[in-house]
């Protein structure tokens, strides 16, 4: 099962074109802004804020902020969560949970459309890892009042694209890495999807 899902995963991972967008971005927002700036444009598309936290990133960016968000992307229930550091200011991770799915089967094709839509937006792209882990993963996902729960979850399809400015792979722009999954608690199926942009800027640097 696990092996087909991923043959379908892959079927969508056509030659990217040529975009004017050279930030890592969900729904078109483009990440690298603020907190605030990005936080005004989900607004605008539905999603509401219901928590926040502090965390820290030991190898780059340091002290961060993280804000929760509920809202709906392409009509499914969905989770949102900004991570800025504190020293720079700038948004360099996002991560989106679709949640609901009632399989594997529904989440995947839910998927494909998404990488679809995504990966176009970029010059060149490579793919990653596409093997699901053999250990249980950990996804945080906050609930309607802003509870923040760590679920236990088991892969069962992976895809992780590596976005790039020119064929020769020299400028980096970032990555996301795309999951379907089964939380161990209670058998829901999500699709997790972790954005990542390079351009945010490192504390460390």
């Amino acid at each position: 099962m696990r092996g087909r899902l991923i043959g379908l995963l892959l079927v969508v991972l056509l030659p990217g074109t040529a975009a004017a967008q050279m930030r890592v971005a969900f729904d078109g927002i483009a990440l690298g802004q603020t907190v605030k700036a990005i936080s005004a444009e989900l607004r605008g598309k539905g999603f509401r804020q219901v928590g926040k936290a502090q965390t820290e990133d030991m190898l780059f960016y340091g002290q961060c902020r993280k804000v929760f968000f509920l809202g709906e992307f392409h009509g499914e229930p969905t989770c949102v969560a900004l991570t800025e550091s504190r020293k720079t200011g700038a948004v360099f991770r996002m991560d989106v949970q679709l949640r609901k799915f009632i399989n594997s089967e529904e989440a995947l094709e839910q998927l494909n459309v998404i990488i679809a839509e995504e990966v176009g937006r970029y010059p060149h792209f490579s793919r990653g890892n596409e093997s699901p882990a053999t250990m249980a993963d950990m996804v945080e996902m906050v609930e309607a009042r802003g509870h923040l729960t760590k679920y236990l979850v088991r892969q069962e399809a992976v895809c992780l694209l590596y976005y790039f400015e020119d064929a020769g792979e020299k400028t980096y722009i970032g990555n996301t890495s795309y999951q379907v999954c089964e939380t161990l608690l209670d058998g829901e199926h999500i699709i997790d999807i972790r954005y990542y942009d390079a351009r945010s800027g490192r504390a460390a640097e």
